[in-house]
Order: C-alpha cells, then structure tokens, then sequence
C-alpha cells in the first residue's frame, strides 16, 4: 500500500505550501470538508524520516515569471476550451428546446466552432 494514503478514509495524504505535515480533508455527508486527518508520525516513510535525521533539506522551487505565464497561459486556454464547449452545448439544447430539428450540419457545425477554439 501507497505509505501517503489514509486507510482509515481511503484517501492520500498530501502536503502543499505552508503545511507542516501531510494531511487531507476529511469531508461530511453532504461533501463539506469537516476536518483534518493529519498523517501520524510513524506513517512518515522510512526514507524520509532518514533523510531528515542525516540532515536533509527539503527545497521547494519557487516558479518564475515564465512559469506563472506559462501555467497563466494554459489555464486560460482551458477555459476558453470549456466556455466553447458550454457554447455549443447551449446552442444544441436551445435547438431541441425550441423544437427546432437538429441537423447533421447543425452538429457538425457546433463541432467546427469548438474545434476552432482548440486549436487556437
């Protein structure tokens, strides 16, 4: 079994930022986060506990200018991939709400927008 997952929730244990241990959100029955499970000491794995006894540092690189463009950059293409696709997805229910048949080059016609926007 996986050392960072949480048998007890069936889940993985994760650290990001400015945690101090791995933990995951423990969520309710409707979904809400009601708590923390935070990993045990003796669920830390060997290696690490090792590494951190002979001295080891764990760095975490810091993500440049370029990077956060980058990552600017690709989140906003997938946004605009998902608006395009809420587009087409509207104008095809409209269509059938309204009664109106749906043609082959209705679809197709959809699909060349959507694809339009992928690629752009």
């Amino acid at each position: 079994m996986d050392s960072y997952f949480c048998e007890q929730h069936q889940t993985k244990w994760f650290k990001t930022g400015k945690m101090k241990t791995y933990a995951h959100p423990v969520k309710g029955a409707n979904g809400e986060t009601t708590g923390w499970c935070n990993m045990p000491d003796d669920a830390v794995p060997t290696v690490v506990k090792e590494a951190v006894k002979q001295g080891a540092v764990i760095v975490e690189e810091k993500m440049t200018k370029e990077d956060w463009d980058a990552k600017d950059q690709r989140t906003r293409k997938s946004i605009e991939r998902q608006k395009a696709l809420e587009i087409a997805n509207e104008y095809v229910k409209n269509k059938i709400i309204a009664g109106k048949e749906l043609t082959y080059d209705d679809v197709l016609k959809v699909a060349d927008h959507f694809y339009d926007w992928i690629n752009k």
